[in-house]
């Protein structure tokens, strides 16, 4: 199991504080994210359960895992949001055209969140065989966490283990290096 705190790109000392835990099986990657502190000032939704896909998750507050083949450009984006929604996209290589990766659909992931007034915590449960099928054995695979988070203002920040380009950028190879 690895945990890591995030970072905002700004270097904003902010009021709370946003951690991500991974781990896997033979048959299915957990991932979790949990904000703490005071979290008043952030826009998390309302909670109201929304299970579908979704394009354009980022644009609001999202969690997301980026997960890549250390042997080839290829690599898959998670985006959660906090109403339950989901989407998952494939890249050929960086920054290739968006498009929806559909090895896996809403019914083979199991989203759960926790919340209260100075927590919320998400937690994913995602299943390895289409990962292997398409990018490559759990062996090889890199990946990242990160997060869009939505202040009430309308500002946006954006959190990640390790800001390796000069813009905030998740798709940036050098960030998706960390092993299973």
């Amino acid at each position: 199991m690895a945990e890591f705190t995030l970072s905002d790109f700004k270097k904003i000392d902010h009021p709370y504080k946003l951690t991500s835990t991974v781990h896997f099986d033979d048959q299915s990657i957990y991932l979790v994210f949990k904000l703490m502190g005071d979290l008043k000032h952030l826009d998390l939704g309302d909670y109201a359960p929304f299970k579908k896909r979704v394009m354009k998750l980022w644009e609001k507050s999202c969690f997301e895992m980026f997960i890549k083949d250390q042997n080839s450009d290829r690599y898959i984006e998670f985006n959660f949001s906090p109403n339950f929604a989901f989407n998952a996209f494939y890249f050929n290589h960086y920054r290739s055209d968006l498009t929806e990766w559909n090895k896996i659909q809403y019914e083979d992931i199991n989203i759960d969140i926790l919340n209260s007034i100075d927590h919320f915590t998400l937690m994913a449960k995602l299943p390895l065989k289409p990962l292997e099928n398409d990018l490559s054995k759990i062996g090889d695979l890199r990946f990242s966490t990160t997060a869009v988070l939505l202040n009430k203002n309308g500002e946006k920040n954006y959190w990640a283990i390790d800001h390796l380009d000069h813009v905030p950028n998740f798709h940036f190879f050098n960030s998706i290096k960390y092993k299973f």
